[in-house]
């Protein structure tokens, strides 16, 4: 659901996570619904907004809020691999290169990549380090 025209995104979001903690529900199933007003939100939301406003509004060191907190650096990593890759080769389309490194679970490993992708001579050597990772 959008905002309403008179008021500001995060005001918006502050607004539906106010609502979210005042619906009666098991404190147990609390983030599960949470995080489902998240992944939802991230449609309408800039995902570094909802991690910030989650976070201010509700549970700082909650499991909940660790997942969030790395799936946005995770995020965040594919992102600078994808822009560092573009930037250095002058390629279109490597956004083909997304779902590898998505399925890549570790997070030290995208960094990893991460200086890999600064350091390479080449976009096919960048890819053939991903595909020595096992995901390619």
């Amino acid at each position: 659901m959008k905002p309403p025209e008179n008021t500001d995104s995060d005001q918006w979001l502050r607004e539906c996570v106010e609502v979210a903690q005042t619906i009666p529900m098991d404190e147990a199933d609390k983030p599960d619904y949470l995080a489902s007003m998240v992944i939802l939100s991230d449609m309408i939301f800039d995902f570094q907004d909802i991690r910030r406003i989650i976070s201010e509004e509700t549970m700082h060191e909650s499991s909940f809020a660790q997942y969030f907190t790395q799936h946005g650096e995770k995020k965040s990593t594919i992102e600078n691999i994808l822009n560092v890759l573009e930037i250095r080769f002058q390629h279109s389309n490597l956004q083909l290169l997304k779902p590898e490194l998505e399925s890549i679970e570790e997070l030290q490993e995208l960094k990893q990549l991460l200086r890999e992708a600064v350091q390479v001579s080449s976009l096919d050597e960048f890819k053939r380090i991903l595909s020595s990772n096992g995901v390619g």
